[in-house]
């Protein structure tokens, strides 16, 4: 059981790093992968792998990971299983997104961008990228280094919902409820 511990004390790293204001998605990126080789059937991990993968273009990984969580999904709560059968035909969707990512999945991290010095109309493109993909945070940064005012555009109060909305989500996806 002390395996498993260490195995979702990773996890919550790496959601740290993908969700947090830390923005370091590169390193997010690869703590999911190492997670999910030592838990291949986790089907929360799963869920959130086939997020990012999704997020990152990789769409053939995403539709292998999204198959693999609700082929176990019998070990999800019943809003995890929800949430799977909602979002399953986003992350089975090969998609075009409007704006590509200004660096590769394996640099992207928000100091990475920031060290680029990037104009502040950059950062509007920054932020719709990284909101289509669903990396919120990243998305709240962007547009708050666009505007470089104390006011954040009312669609950043949106995106910290949304944010939230995605890592409650992975919490009470595992939580077995009195079903």
């Amino acid at each position: 059981m002390k395996e498993q511990a260490e195995i979702y004390k990773l996890f919550e790293r790496a959601n740290e790093l993908w969700f947090g204001y830390e923005c370091r998605l590169n390193e997010a990126y690869s703590f999911y992968q190492e997670i999910y080789k030592q838990n291949p059937s986790d089907p929360v991990i799963l869920y959130q792998l086939a997020n990012v993968f999704w997020a990152f273009e990789e769409f053939e990984r995403a539709k292998e990971m999204i198959s693999l969580a609700i082929e176990n999904q019998e070990d999800l709560s019943e809003y995890g299983k929800e949430i799977l059968a909602r979002e399953k035909a986003r992350l089975l969707e090969t998609t075009s997104f409007i704006t590509p990512l200004p660096l590769p999945p394996n640099e992207l991290s928000l100091k990475n961008l920031q060290d680029l010095k990037f104009p502040n109309s950059d950062w509007v493109f920054i932020s719709g990228a990284a909101e289509e993909r669903r990396m919120f945070y990243l998305a709240i940064c962007a547009m708050c280094s666009a505007v470089n005012d104390a006011e954040s555009p009312r669609e950043t109060i949106e995106w910290y919902d949304k944010n939230d909305e995605c890592l409650d989500d992975l919490q009470l996806m595992r939580q077995k409820q009195n079903e």
